[in-house]
């Protein structure tokens, strides 16, 4: 099972980031910073050719035993790809953990084809406990794989970022909205009283033999997310939330324009 089925965090953004990723059949579509491939595993269950790239190589065997995928163990900065080959491409996550977040979508764009898709999440500095220590929980000590250099971005901030480099944005939503960052703040807590050793997405691979993942699993997880669920549902579209996903198009300058 992998590690993030249970997550409230996975599960909120999972119905955003598909339906904006729109993954079909026979598409080449890349994971950037895939970790232990949940999102590759969804991504792939519609038939899509996808790839997962991430640095954790615990992470990286984890997917590879369990997701029909391809993984390679690289670095955000300096993909290993050949220029536009990506029709599309998943980045959930990831700009926060990396010094270089120019260089990342530099490098997306060179991989990418004109006119390829892009569906980038990152954590919102407008959401309700995003000013808090709680918020900080496990991204703060610099060193392990789930560091933040920056505690996330405004909206502003990431649509600048993206129109340097010549990525048109065509969807914004938030996600994880009220109630359902107050539960995951909590979650965090609690994950971080019994499992002080999170050094990565990895770490959590045995959790399902505790009887405390047994107890979330099946009467705390269940009523979080049916109710972040419904709260996401009815105003992701209107209220900031926890995270900010972006839906843009990679349009590449032709030769002879300026």
């Amino acid at each position: 099972m992998n590690p993030h089925t249970y997550s409230l965090y996975a599960r909120l953004r999972e119905p955003h980031l598909l339906e904006m990723l729109e993954p079909k059949e026979g598409e080449c579509i890349l994971d950037l910073g895939c970790g232990a491939g949940y999102f590759t595993e969804r991504i792939a269950e519609n038939g899509a050719r996808c790839c997962g790239i991430d640095t954790d190589r615990r992470s990286l065997g984890l997917a590879r035993d369990n997701v029909p995928a391809a993984f390679i163990c690289g670095s955000v900065t300096d993909v290993p790809i050949k220029d536009n080959t990506i029709e599309k491409a998943l980045l959930a996550d990831v700009l926060e953990h990396v010094e270089e977040d120019e260089r990342v979508i530099s490098e997306l764009c060179r991989i990418a084809r004109d006119k390829s898709l892009l569906v980038i999440s990152v954590p919102s500095r407008d959401g309700l406990l995003s000013s808090t220590r709680l918020h900080r929980l496990f991204h703060s000590e610099k060193g392990s794989p789930e560091y933040h250099v920056r505690n996330g971005y405004t909206l502003d901030d990431l649509k600048g970022l993206l129109e340097r480099h010549n990525v048109r944005v065509v969807e914004v939503r938030y996600a994880v909205t009220l109630l359902g960052e107050v539960f995951l703040e909590a979650l965090k807590l609690m994950l971080f009283l019994v499992k002080k050793d999170y050094t990565s997405q990895a770490s959590l691979r045995d959790a399902d033999r505790s009887f405390f993942f047994k107890l979330y699993r099946y009467i705390i997880f269940p009523f979080m997310y049916k109710i972040s669920r419904l709260e996401d549902l009815l105003l992701s579209r209107f209220v900031k939330g926890h995270t900010i996903i972006i839906k843009g198009i990679v349009e590449k300058r032709k030769q002879g324009d300026r």
